[in-house]
């Protein structure tokens, strides 16, 4: 340390965010440096200097050489997984493709169940209250003209009595039937 020059504390190691499985610890950096506590001014003046001899210096710390060998252990450990993650490589492929045909099946029978729903929908349609009120009407106003017309024809003398009569009547009972079921419907709405 140098005259006039405040000690830094240690800067303690954070731990990585992005490192979900292990963490290596970082080696502290000293406050001070024994080994240029124990150097004379003219060999700190020569370190300062001497960019050869500073580097030596510099690389003969225990702190880089312990920081260099964090660091080679990391690049080791990366290459590692790095080599894990590619040789999985060919099996999340052969997933995303499992995934893509479970898509497209899905796909399928969701095109199905929605073909298969609106059919429901149409049927239960048919089947409503006012779906079968409409359908009475317009069947018992069919039975209402055909009766109109079996009297016609009765009195235009194409058909006989007997014919007219058994016709004439299950006509209208027919048509009697069909309204009160419509009137039934409507009551009960």
């Amino acid at each position: 340390m140098y005259p006039g020059q405040q000690a830094r504390p240690p800067i303690p190691a954070k731990p990585s965010a992005l490192s979900n499985t292990s963490h290596t610890p970082l080696p502290t950096i000293p406050s001070t440096f024994q080994e240029l506590e124990t150097r004379t001014a003219s060999e700190l003046a020569v370190l300062l200097n001497d960019e050869v001899e500073y580097d030596t210096f510099f690389n003969s710390l225990s702190c880089v050489q312990t920081m260099k060998q964090v660091r080679d252990d990391l690049r080791t450990k990366n290459e590692e997984v790095a080599k894990r993650g590619l040789s999985k490589e060919s099996e999340l492929e052969l997933l995303q493709r499992e995934i893509m045909s479970r898509h497209r099946v899905i796909s399928e029978k969701k095109a199905i169940l929605e073909g298969k729903l609106q059919k429901q929908q149409e049927i239960m349609k048919q089947f409503s209250t006012a779906s079968m009120i409409n359908n009475l009407e317009v069947a018992a106003g069919e039975a209402e003209r055909s009766s109109d017309r079996t009297a016609e024809q009765f009195l235009n003398g194409t058909i006989d009595q007997k014919t007219f009569i058994q016709n004439f009547m299950q006509e209208r009972k027919l048509f009697h039937l069909r309204s009160a079921k419509k009137e039934s419907l409507m009551m009960s709405r």
